[in-house]
């Protein structure tokens, strides 16, 4: 039977099923058509263009689970045109896995070196760009080492995969897996190390960008890049999210920068929302508090700020540039008419109720809402204390939040948020 239509034929199937009926199809490699079914069901959502395309062939699904999204991806590709100044550019993605990094990249270069450590993806890769018409990829597979742990003969320096080719921009993604399966979000715990290879990044490219877990802490990934180049050679971080999520920390290094830790300039990308600004000035800007508890009415408009400025700390600035009113020095929830270009990058709630917080209020409001979110924002309590208390259930048009308004702040204790959705978010 032919590869592609067994695939479509059971793409419903349960995939353990098939492997051990392996003995009724075979000419069929179904370890292949496996990885393949259970790839496309994630790329469905993720990486949509690709599930469209029945030919396309995925020897690991968990390459699935571990790419870039469709709407990441283009992000990257995006931003290593505006830093080459447009097109005509050449790329080197080291760490190329599933492709889709690449996939998007050549949608923008002029050429793409795309090199995977496992033959079975860069194999995968071969059969893959054509039929998604990127023809500007040129496929290598080695193991990418730093000059000193060169050994064995898939291991190769950063100059040897690029064999002599001079690119303009180098992306490197690396896994943050461990030798035993486990998630690492460590520069030096991935592979390869990062760190270990900042130098001869450099050497190689006036302009490098590195993928970094979205769980790594920027100012600490700023210090450890810069000590590894020995100079200040991160100039941006961007904080990418989608879906209500962090997913990706972009950091952006130039060859001839000498930029301090304060002067970075830090993106959050979320959606259409784009939020730029400097460790200085975050450091530098005074939020407005709110006056008073009484100051928060129902009909009071409520902003929460969505994974990606949550990230990257930008917790003072938005109350400054935007007016809004700050709910506490470690509060970060705010109150007032929230900017349209503020919008995509949080949520933005309608007050309904103000109670303080105490055993009484806790008990009559889980009475009044059986149904609803609840989160904890600087309280005693976590979110799923704070619901245990209540006796809510989830689900409902309802969000109680348990929010703490600091005394600094012309306020003081504890209070309950029974809100609504806005209509217009």
């Amino acid at each position: 039977m032919e590869l592609e239509k067994f695939i479509l034929d059971n793409e419903g199937t349960d995939p353990a099923r098939l492997l051990l009926s392996r003995d009724r199809w075979p000419d069929v490699d179904m370890d292949l058509a496996v990885s393949t079914i259970e790839s496309r069901k994630t790329l469905r959502e993720k990486v949509p263009e690709w599930y469209r395309e029945s030919r396309l062939l995925f020897p690991k699904s968990i390459g699935a689970q571990q790419c870039s999204s469709s709407a990441t991806a283009s992000y990257k590709a995006s931003l290593a045109a505006s830093l080459c100044g447009g097109g005509g550019f050449t790329l080197a993605d080291l760490t190329g896995g599933f492709g889709v990094d690449s996939w998007a990249f050549g949608k923008e270069a002029s050429k793409v070196i795309y090199n995977e450590a496992d033959p079975s993806l860069a194999d995968a890769a071969r059969h893959n760009f054509p039929i998604l018409g990127t023809e500007n990829v040129v496929i290598s597979s080695k193991t990418l080492v730093p000059r000193a742990e060169l050994s064995g003969p898939e291991a190769a320096t950063v100059g040897e995969i690029l064999a002599g080719a001079a690119p303009d921009i180098i992306y490197l993604d690396p896994s943050r897996r461990d030798s035993a399966g486990r998630k690492v979000f460590l520069m030096e715990d991935c592979r390869p190390d990062v760190c270990a290879l900042v130098p001869e990044l450099l050497e190689a490219a006036p302009i490098v960008i590195l993928k970094l877990s979205p769980m790594m802490d920027i100012s600490l990934a700023i210090r450890d890049i810069n000590h590894a180049a020995g100079k200040g050679a991160v100039t941006e971080m961007h904080v990418v999210s989608a879906g209500g999520e962090c997913k990706e920390l972009l950091a952006v290094l130039r060859k001839d920068s000498d930029v301090d830790e304060e002067s970075v300039k830090v993106i959050v990308a979320d959606g259409p929302g784009r939020f730029s600004f400097t460790p200085e000035q975050e450091r530098t800007a005074s939020a407005r508090p709110v006056p008073s508890p009484e100051h928060i009415v129902p009909g009071t408009v409520m902003f929460v700020p969505g994974k990606g400025l949550s990230k990257a700390g930008a917790f003072n600035l938005v109350s400054s540039r935007s007016g809004l009113l700050k709910a506490g020095r470690s509060t970060h929830i705010y109150f007032g008419l929230v900017p349209e270009t503020l919008r995509p990058m949080g949520k933005c709630f309608i007050v309904n109720e103000v109670l303080h917080l105490d055993k009484k209020t806790l008990k009559e409001t889980g009475r009044r809402h059986p149904r609803a979110e609840v989160s904890a924002r600087n309280i005693p309590l976590d979110s799923e204390g704070l619901r245990r208390r209540l006796g809510c259930r989830p689900g409902g048009g309802e969000h109680i939040f348990g929010v703490r308004l600091e005394p600094s702040y012309g306020a003081s204790g504890n209070f309950l948020l029974v809100c609504s959705l806005s209509p217009e978010k």
